[in-house]
């Protein structure tokens, strides 16, 4: 009979050892092969050339709440308010911003909340049945040509970048003055785009600089509104 004291064998160590070893190889491969590398890019805030004119504005759930952010030219960001509920609308050059909750739609009535840029404080909660205007003719495009991502404006290439093909950009707004477009990308950034694309692209807001790791929201450029009023029904 034999002893219950006996060695295991040899035999099983070694496959033991050979599974350890390709189980870090598979660790190393996909961290190696697998991670998303965005374009690396220069900050906006190292970069003299093409400031934007404005500020930007943006919303972005983080843990378990939302927080608003606005972006200065100069590249510094700070958060307006956290805990809000609702999409930005409007960025107001008379340094508020207005948010209107969710779940409102065609023939309803829905709040619009009015926060204090350099506060934060809520000014204003009034009853509206305006409705969203979201422009869509002021969006850039964007294609994959090969191993690039091309973002487009008015029939004519802005940006061209090596990446990817997991690479994208899935929001574009272009600046009410018609000289910038910023676009966020699906690495959770900012980007710094010129419409005449005669500057190198930048980035505006970095994912470990705001708390955007879930992604963004609208995006709104001091001066914009998507508020219009309603429009009455259709008579047949």
């Amino acid at each position: 009979m034999a002893s219950d004291s006996a060695p295991r064998p040899q035999r099983d160590v070694r496959l033991l050892i050979a599974a350890v070893v390709m189980a870090a190889a598979v660790v190393v491969a996909v961290f190696t092969l697998g991670v998303e590398r965005p374009p690396e890019l220069p900050l906006l805030q190292t970069s003299q050339d093409a400031p934007p004119a404005a500020s930007i504005a943006w919303t972005s759930w983080a843990e378990n709440e939302q927080c608003l952010y606005v972006a200065e030219p100069n590249g510094t960001y700070s958060a307006v308010r956290c805990g809000i509920d609702g999409e930005l609308v409007a960025f107001n050059a008379e340094d508020t911003l207005e948010l209107m909750g969710y779940g409102g739609g065609p023939g309803r009535t829905t709040n619009v909340t009015t926060i204090d840029r350099q506060s934060g404080e809520i000014v204003d909660t009034r009853a509206t049945d305006q409705v969203l205007e979201y422009n869509d003719w002021q969006q850039a495009s964007w294609v994959r040509d090969g191993d690039e991502l091309v973002v487009r404006y008015n029939n004519r290439d802005v940006w061209r970048v090596s990446s990817r093909a997991s690479y994208t950009v899935f929001m574009t707004r272009v600046s009410p003055d018609g000289e910038h477009i910023v676009v966020a990308d699906s690495a959770n950034r900012i980007i710094l785009l010129t419409v005449a694309g005669d500057v190198p692209a930048r980035v505006w807001v970095a994912p470990e600089r705001a708390r955007n790791r879930f992604g963004f929201n609208t995006v709104l450029w001091e001066g914009e509104s998507l508020l219009a009023d309603a429009q009455p029904p259709r008579v047949r």
